[in-house]
């Protein structure tokens, strides 16, 4: 695929390596990207994320903290699924108290709201550290409860705008039903 010109677009690359992922060839995955980036050959979001994701099933969560500052180097955004992966590989290398900190970080600074895989990873990780999971279940609550309330009426609000936003869509302007 390299050597074709014009050269195929990200997203036959793309393909390739979910193909690869499939069959479990993370490091091959991870050379390959390597390459890419090394060619100046243009990538997207999904290149990273597919490569962050080999890594963590490798036991290479550094390595995919290092990808993920290339991604906002590159002007990327990491999306909730990037920043779950990085959570579980922290938690199968063992880091439960990194990817706890990680996670309150997220949510400190606001940079994703995590969805019920991150939630359920996070707990996950916490089972395996804290053993029980009476001890894991409150840790979780401490951590996101001061944030419920802000994130609840900033979903009302939304809610709310796209509910105005779909009338006016389906009527026309003026009319609110």
């Amino acid at each position: 695929m390299l050597k074709m010109q014009p050269l195929p677009c990200h997203f036959h690359f793309n393909q390739l390596l979910t193909s690869l992922v499939k069959v479990k060839q993370y490091a091959v995955v991870v050379s390959l990207v390597t390459d890419l980036c090394a060619l100046s050959i243009p990538v997207s979001i999904i290149t990273f994320n597919i490569t962050i994701n080999c890594c963590c099933h490798s036991n290479w969560a550094d390595y995919a903290f290092l990808l993920l500052a290339s991604t906002f180097k590159r002007g990327f955004v990491a999306d909730v699924a990037t920043y779950t992966t990085l959570i579980r590989g922290l938690v199968s290398q063992h880091k439960s108290a990194e990817a706890r900190l990680f996670f309150t970080n997220l949510i400190k600074f606001r940079q994703v709201q995590p969805n019920v895989v991150t939630f359920n990873t996070m707990i996950n990780g916490l089972c395996k550290t804290l053993v029980k999971v009476e001890e894991a279940m409150p840790a979780m609550l401490k951590v996101t409860l001061a944030d419920i309330e802000s994130d609840v009426n900033a979903g009302d609000n939304a809610l709310e705008r796209g509910n105005h936003e779909e009338n006016h869509r389906l009527h026309g302007p003026g009319r609110n039903l």
